[in-house]
């Protein structure tokens, strides 16, 4: 498996509390341990097997343990040989003959960020809000590593800030962060570019970012002072996941993209069609497909199940899924957002017949069933449901108290005229 940025990332993030719990008997030699990426680790190798090392590193007074894949390490020097392998202490339970998993074993929670059809947009369905709160199911599970499966045909682009904030400065800090892609368009792509470690399925899709809005004729493609702030914001994103921000800005705007690819498989990004690969031609807006993804290195590795993911991430070192109860809680919010809008375009729906007879008294019922949909839903009074509906915020009620009160007053007025 190549040494992708990926591995690295869980090279340098990845603690397992407790080593000494394992209940194993180590002789911990110490170990200098160069890295693909350039980086030098002095520690004690506390444990290793065929595919990864546990190192005890130590900062100023403070010891922790990082796991590190070998795929990752590109020379060990070492104070001893190695033992070849630790056995039990005595006593000790063997994981393998019991059925159990490991003490060591890499702790893995999956969350799902959108499921396509009507429950996949960011704004209502994924929001930083919602995110945050899967995530805090997840502090008795202890993971390692959380990963954000994403399936979006993207949203609201005022999502996209506090979807990267919550990303970056309240999940990354705590857990190792692995972006899944099945389908990450506009919205969505923007939020899987905040990962450092980006994973495809076979048939996924990232790109496709350029922003729209109402105008004259329909939607069009922002311009403008919006559109440079968008821009800005896709750069800031891209150096939050360590990546090139040309390879966003291309799929914002038509921006020539190529790349060069040197003996030793580095891939350097041009912003014309120079390069020895031509990735977006001129008049194109980027998208990737899971090929196109992995030969210009920008996805780590294609995997379509749970297991094939892993064995790409941690190799044949043991896992475990924990955290289900947060996917659980992503899925009923999506649920419940969902039938919401189903209820909320209904009342819209009825009210509009209302206000068509002239049965005032139905649209102030109506309005007061929206107020309290408000309050049960209030994601909805910040994205308007479908169906052309306004969202419900406080300056829709005050106007649409206000306007029945001239309906009202209007009719009021034709029949009196008529009884003339």
């Amino acid at each position: 498996m190549p040494a992708t940025h990926a591995i690295r990332n869980i090279a340098r993030s990845l603690a397992v509390a407790c080593i000494a719990a394992l209940a194993f008997a180590v002789s911990a030699p110490a170990a200098t341990v160069h890295l693909n990426d350039g980086r030098v680790l002095e520690g004690r190798i506390d444990r290793e097997g065929d595919d990864f090392i546990y190192l005890i590193v130590k900062v100023g007074s403070i010891e922790h343990t990082e796991l590190i894949l070998k795929s990752s390490i590109k020379s060990i020097a070492r104070d001893e040989p190695a033992a070849g392998g630790d056995k039990p202490a005595p006593g000790a339970k063997d994981p393998a003959k019991s059925g159990e998993p490991s003490a060591e074993a890499v702790r893995v929670a999956f969350i799902s960020l959108g499921e396509g059809g009507d429950k996949d947009m960011v704004g209502p369905f994924v929001n930083a809000g919602r995110l945050k709160a899967a995530v805090d199911l997840l502090e008795d599970d202890e993971p390692d590593i959380v990963v954000l499966k994403i399936k979006s045909g993207g949203g609201y682009v005022s999502e996209v800030e506090p979807l990267s904030d919550a990303i970056h400065e309240y999940i990354k800090p705590k857990y190792t962060v692995v972006a899944w892609i099945d389908s990450a368009i506009s919205a969505a792509a923007m939020t899987g570019l905040n990962c450092e470690n980006i994973y495809f399925m076979s048939k996924g899709n990232f790109g496709a970012a350029t922003a729209f809005g109402g105008g004259p004729g329909g939607a069009r493609a922002v311009e403008g002072e919006f559109l440079e702030q968008l821009l800005y914001l896709a750069e800031l994103i891209s150096e939050r996941g360590g990546y090139n921000p040309l390879i966003m800005r291309a799929m914002q705007i038509e921006q020539e993209l190529s790349v060069d690819i040197d003996s030793n498989g580095v891939v350097n990004w041009r912003p014309d069609s120079a390069g020895r690969y031509l990735v977006n031609p001129k008049g194109k807006i980027l998208t990737f497909n899971a090929q196109d993804a992995m030969r210009y290195k920008f996805a780590d590795g294609v995997a379509d199940n749970k297991d094939q993911l892993m064995r790409l991430i941690v190799g044949d070192h043991e896992w475990i899924e924990v955290g289900q109860d947060a996917d659980a809680f992503a899925v009923k919010t999506r649920d419940e957002t969902f039938r919401a809008e189903l209820a909320i375009s209904e009342i819209f729906q009825k009210m509009g017949l209302a206000q068509q007879v002239g049965d005032f008294a139905k649209m102030r019922r109506y309005l007061g069933d929206l107020r309290a949909w408000a309050r049960r839903a209030p994601v909805w009074t910040d994205y308007p449901p479908k169906g052309g509906f306004p969202p419900l915020s406080d300056e829709f009620f005050r106007q649409a108290e206000e306007e029945i009160r001239k309906l009202q007053q209007q009719d009021a007025e034709r029949n009196r005229n008529n009884r003339r």
